[in-house]
């Protein structure tokens, strides 16, 4: 809990969004990054990705934009996942 209400104290503080993607987004974000990007990732890896790409079709983002999409966590990590 502690490290939530920080973590919404500093997107506040940036003037930043955080933003909240389904299951099945998710997943095929990480099935994108392995098939396209070579990227074997977990869910929470692929969280960024998910929510870039539901962001950019509600027009929060635009196609000039620039958007990083950090995407950590080895696929082997969570392989249940996969399965």
């Amino acid at each position: 809990p502690e490290e939530g209400s920080l973590t919404l104290s500093l997107v506040r503080a940036s003037k930043g969004v955080a933003y909240a993607v389904g299951d099945a987004d998710i997943r095929a974000a990480m099935i994108d990054l392995a098939h396209k990007a070579g990227l074997f990732c977990e869910p929470t890896g692929a969280t960024s990705l998910a929510a870039a790409r539901d962001l950019f079709i509600k027009g929060s983002i635009g196609s000039s934009d620039t958007v990083i999409c950090i995407v950590t966590g080895h696929g082997f990590k969570d392989f249940a996942a996969w399965t």
